[in-house]
């Protein structure tokens, strides 16, 4: 090794360390004195240098220097006296001064002595052997650092360090950390001393500083200041389109089973045939079903009574294990998110999840909420080690864990919890940083957690959560950078809606693919909004009456048909009839195609609304099911709405659009695999599918008449799913 044949040089060397400095070329370093006393007082001074340890002068590069065991000691003659902590050790050939501590940047060998009170030591040779493998990298205080609104960052309070590594000239592998005291900081690209946060979003954070080996290091963050102390938080949006249709759609409207027009319930002072969304008010919602499922499952709230709902979505994005992040690729994601979330519509080319649901409630649901920092799962602290170490069974503990990790951040989760269950309302986790295989967990779903018996409502617990990657996010050409249709799908499933889509027969389709619970196209129908509670139908109970709608993008307004033997029942306070959205009927709107809800296409399945303006008429089946746990079986019950009393203790929305899925859950007759949960009936008599998509021929013209033995062929077997009676028959008179 170098050191071996170093030695004996330094042995020669330090031999002649106690010659004074009138003897050598101390003419070089300092001047000769003037007079024979001064010379002869200074040739009896001499610098010696005693003992050098074990290590001093053999050092790896990049390694500290060290002067342990460096004695220097001063001799005038008369004594000797140690004045190591007084010397310097000065390189030969630029005259460096060489610190204790320093970092030996280079590698080689070079001569150097010590001086100390206008003397020298001779000159020996320090020795600094070449490593492999070095690198470095910067670490911060900041790491974990949150701040809020109205924070200040000042530089004197971060602490900044180097994570150094290296294989040196033996073999052994070096890893440390280094303070470092010279850097910069930067808030957004501008370096600064001190930053506040003046403003919530998103802001980059950037330290730079030179590592040993001259490199420009830099190390990036971006973090999300939260607007006030971590509340779900509401947006505003002067952009949403407000659209005006002077149009009206009049329905004349028959039932001779009836026997007058005359109100059985005296709700109705005109006895007009028919109650008006006014004079009717929901039994149950959704929300009301969540409540008492078998699953045990709670959806997010959709409506609030004499309000705005306003339902908060904690989103977190998630960095897969092993992918890794840029703080541009960061910065760009969370932008996107945020968008795809709470962007206002004007921005959007399609909307996003708040503007969306802002139109499509007609202004009774706003989702509140916020986009946390990006949570990196850590190998030593997580479950979620490998990109395949997520499965549908430990997904839960990944979200629970995201809920910490926002909690941490400063995140008030009671606000995300607004009908005050002990249940976080929605949760959505955004993956970031690989694909998306609908064969892996890597392909957007939603889920919810079965209820605690013991919901905590001070810290509330994760509930529905949403799946999707960033993928999904980002639009398909430059015009549509940000794309939320399948978060609006997913979330929607949140507040209780289900696949209008087959999961047994990809061409079986009864509503044509065609709707947002089917292809994420589309605004909700208005079966769909009825269970959500955001309108109440126009009810007919009489024989002879007509009704004028007006457009279902401006107003909601739809008709609800029942059987001949259906009744009616008031409710309490005896001024509005209840209406059971679990139930089988036919709803009939005035679909027109405005905005973009209803008149844009959806890219991604090349699918788009129906285009024009008619009749829209559904055949909804949504009966529930009683089940016994004990046998895990389905009884169909006679009268839906026991299913929210005491007397059912376990109600199963067992219908769906799953063509032969009778037996997946709690054995039920085959039969009821045959029936829909929601079918888009055809006004040209096609038998909607895949294949047979609906268009404008699908909605009911001015003239054109509805009767059940005419589109006997759009029912099973012909008639209503439970049998029973119906003699309606209308007729749209006029379109205009």
């Amino acid at each position: 090794m170098k050191h071996k044949f170093l030695l004996p040089l330094f042995l020669f060397l330090l031999s002649s360390c106690s010659q004074t400095l009138s003897t050598t070329s101390a003419s070089s370093s300092l001047s000769s004195p003037s007079d024979d006393s001064s010379t002869s007082s200074l040739a009896e001074r001499t610098l010696t240098l005693q003992e050098t340890g074990e290590k001093f002068p053999f050092f790896d590069q990049y390694e500290r220097l060290s002067l342990e065991g460096v004695v220097v000691l001063l001799d005038d003659g008369s004594s000797r006296q140690d004045v190591t902590d007084e010397v310097q050790l000065i390189r030969d050939e630029d005259g460096q001064v060489l610190s204790s501590g320093a970092v030996l940047d280079r590698a080689g060998t070079f001569p150097v002595h010590f001086e100390c009170q206008g003397l020298r030591t001779s000159s020996f040779y320090l020795a600094v052997d070449s490593v492999t493998h070095y690198s470095t990298a910067l670490s911060t205080s900041l790491d974990d650092t949150r701040f809020s609104l109205g924070d200040t960052l000042a530089k004197k309070d971060v602490a900044v360090t180097a994570d150094v590594s290296y294989t040196k000239s033996d073999g052994e592998n070096v890893r440390r950390k280094e303070d470092v005291e010279e850097f910069r900081l930067f808030v957004d690209r501008k370096e600064v001393e001190s930053y506040r946060f003046s403003a919530a979003g998103s802001h980059l954070l950037t330290i730079t500083a030179y590592g040993n080996d001259g490199t420009l290091l830099s190390w990036s963050r971006n973090i999300r200041i939260m607007d006030g102390d971590g509340t779900a938080q509401e947006y505003e949006d002067d952009t949403i389109p407000t659209y005006v249709d002077d149009t009206k759609m009049t329905v004349h409207i028959e039932n001779p089973s009836r026997s007058s027009n005359v109100d059985p319930l005296g709700i109705d002072p005109e006895n007009k045939g028919y109650y008006t969304p006014e004079e009717v008010e929901l039994a149950y919602t959704i929300y009301d079903y969540g409540e008492k499922n078998v699953y045990n499952w709670k959806y997010a709230p959709a409506v609030r009574e004499g309000g705005v709902q306003k339902t908060p979505v904690l989103v977190v994005p998630v960095l897969v294990p092993g992918a890794t992040l840029t703080s541009y690729e960061e910065r760009s994601a969370l932008e996107t998110i945020q968008q795809a979330f709470f962007g206002r519509s004007g921005d959007m080319n399609y909307e996003s999840l708040r503007s969306y649901f802002v139109q499509s409630s007609y202004g009774q649901l706003e989702f509140t909420g916020l986009v946390t920092d990006v949570f990196r799962a850590e190998s030593d602290s997580s479950f979620y080690r490998s990109l395949f170490s997520l499965t549908y069974g430990n997904f839960p503990d990944l979200a629970q864990e995201c809920a910490d990790f926002a909690q941490d951040q400063g995140v008030d989760l009671t606000t995300f919890d607004s009908d005050h269950d002990g249940l976080i309302d929605a949760m959505w986790l955004v993956w970031i940083g690989c694909g998306y295989d609908a064969s892996t967990i890597y392909w957007p779903f939603s889920t919810m957690n079965p209820v605690s018996p013991d919901p905590d409502r001070e810290v509330p617990l994760v509930n529905n959560i949403g799946w999707c990657g960033l993928d999904f996010m980002e639009g398909f050409s430059p015009s549509n950078p940000v794309d939320a249709h399948v978060v609006i799908h997913e979330t929607s499933h949140m507040l209780g809606l289900a696949d209008y889509y087959s999961y047994t027969d990809q061409t079986y389709s009864p509503m044509g693919n065609v709707d947002m619970m089917n292809m994420n196209v589309g605004d909700h129908n208005a079966y769909s909004k009825l269970l959500l509670g955001w309108r109440t139908p126009y009810l007919v109970y009489g024989n002879d009456v007509e009704i004028t709608l007006s457009s279902s993008v401006t107003s909601g307004d739809m008709i609800v048909l029942l059987d001949d033997e259906s009744t009616f029942r008031a409710n309490e306070e005896g001024d509005k009839v209840l209406f059971n959205p679990f139930d089988e009927y036919l709803v009939l709107d005035y679909y027109t195609d405005q905005g973009k809800l209803a008149g844009q296409e959806y890219d991604a399945y090349q699918t788009a609304p129906i285009a024009g303006r008619g009749g829209r008429l559904l055949h909804v089946d949504n009966r529930l099911f009683s089940v016994d746990r004990r046998t895990r079986e389905a009884t169909l019950l006679a009268d839906s709405a026991l299913a929210f009393t005491d007397a059912v203790l376990d109600p199963y929305k067992g219908i769906d659009n799953s063509f032969g899925q009778y037996d997946q859950n709690f054995r039920l007759d085959e039969e009821f695999g045959e029936m829909d949960e929601v079918r888009l009936i055809d006004q040209a008599g096609r038998y909607l599918s895949l294949y047979t998509p609906p268009d404008e021929r699908t909605l009911f013209g001015e003239g054109d008449s509805f009767s059940l033995a005419r589109y006997r062929t759009q029912f099973l077997d012909g008639a209503l799913d439970g049998g029973e009676d119906f003699s309606t028959t209308w007729t749209i008179e006029t379109i205009g």
